[in-house]
């Protein structure tokens, strides 16, 4: 995982503009648990005013996120549960 503790790869792939990937990525269980993993990532390293347009989209993924929380257990609750602390 290349966004794991890595604030210059961070910001390499809010360069891409992947976050809508990403979100979208939430929704599927099979991704979920690396997305999240990585939008955790890229909210806590990221500087700037453009990063921050980028991420403000996460904020529409709230419902999704909070949902996993509820009825998830384990790595995967613990996953989103950091995920929602940044957002």
């Amino acid at each position: 995982m290349l966004a794991l503790e890595s604030e210059k790869n961070c910001r390499r792939m809010l360069k891409l503009e992947v976050t809508e990937r990403l979100i979208e990525a939430l929704d599927d269980r099979l991704l979920r648990a690396n997305a999240a993993r990585i939008l955790r990532n890229l909210c806590a390293y990221s500087t700037g005013s453009s990063s921050f347009v980028q991420l403000q989209r996460l904020t529409a993924s709230g419902p999704t996120i909070l949902k996993a929380i509820m009825t998830e257990e384990s790595k995967m609750q613990e996953v989103m549960l950091g995920l929602a602390s940044h957002v």
